[in-house]
């Protein structure tokens, strides 16, 4: 896992943000970004000064590059 700032997680996925090299994305229930690649291979970052509504953001800018979304919840015990 990578822990970054907003601003070096953009400049990092930037030139990436497209459907044809992100499969699809995955978010945790602890605020994580896993990148999963077309080649099958993955990232996951942690942004350290993110808010909620700028990580939605995020997530919308990626969705709109024709990248799938994926949420994943907390298993409660």
């Amino acid at each position: 896992m990578k822990t970054c700032s907003l601003s070096e997680f953009m400049q990092a996925i930037d030139p990436w943000l497209s459907k044809d090299y992100i499969h699809k994305v995955c978010l945790d229930a602890h605020a994580q970004l896993t990148l999963i690649y077309t080649d099958g291979g993955g990232d996951t970052y942690r942004i350290d000064d993110c808010t909620e509504s700028q990580l939605t953001e995020i997530l919308e800018k990626i969705q709109k590059m024709g990248v799938e979304i994926e949420f994943h919840k907390a298993i409660a015990h």
